[in-house]
């Protein structure tokens, strides 16, 4: 599978990118027709026991870190309404083609799409797009992209707590964090604001202890949603 993609990317590259649409009971949505992965988030069944923890609300402010094509940015655009807002945060190409698709198929007002990755500082570092676009991350050698790299390329990269005060945001209800391993570095780069908000919620994949951990130290109570996911809010 992983020669077929490989080679589909080099010599039909405008091809796999090709969108489709299908529509759903709550949304429309666009994916690639050869990537699984999108047919797999746009399944009604994935991630069911984190989706039904994902519960934003009206006029909520929310960060979706790694959105890939949307799944969550859609969630959150509907239910957060018209005077609510959603900063969709996507650095791999390939996804935000898709990503601005599904933004403006729905015709949702209240998104920001931001084509850069969280970190634990700013400034641009090398990301390695994988044949699968959900295997883009930072570390080739430990990530799904290891010996998958269809591409390399320099990228910006902020801290949630430079972005907060860029978008001039007195505080976030809800943040959703899926970024290939580096969830922690994502975290440290909030430490400020993750101190003091009271009522950020988080959803996570957590790559490793450390970084429930460290949301435990910053005073978030922290519980398992389902596989690797979790939600932590504060006690």
């Amino acid at each position: 599978m992983a020669v077929f993609y490989k080679l589909l990317w080099r010599l039909a590259p405008s091809l796999i990118q090709f969108t489709c649409i299908i529509s759903s009971d709550k949304n429309l949505i666009a994916f690639r027709p050869f990537i699984v992965s999108d047919r797999v988030i746009v399944n009604p069944n994935f991630e069911k026991g984190l989706q039904a923890l994902f519960k934003t609300e009206p006029n909520q402010t929310v960060i979706d870190v790694g959105a890939h094509i949307g799944l969550y940015t859609l969630i959150a655009c509907r239910m957060v309404g018209p005077n609510g807002k959603v900063f969709s945060i996507e650095p791999d190409e390939s996804n935000l083609k898709v990503l601005r698709k599904n933004v403006t198929i729905n015709k949702f007002k209240n998104a920001v799409v931001l084509p850069i990755a969280l970190s634990c500082t700013n400034g641009k570092e090398k990301i390695y797009a994988g044949i699968m676009p959900t295997g883009s991350s930072f570390y080739p050698t430990l990530s799904r992209a290891r010996y998958k790299v269809r591409a390399v390329k320099e990228i910006k990269k902020v801290t949630l707590d430079s972005l907060i005060e860029e978008l001039k945001l007195k505080d976030v209800d809800w943040i959703k964090i899926d970024v290939e391993r580096a969830d922690l570095n994502v975290l440290r780069g909030g430490k400020s604001f993750l101190q003091k908000s009271k009522k950020a919620k988080i959803i996570i994949e957590a790559s490793q202890l450390k970084t429930l951990e460290y949301l435990q130290n910053l005073g978030f109570k922290v519980r398992r949603g389902s596989s690797s996911n979790y939600i932590a809010f504060k006690k």
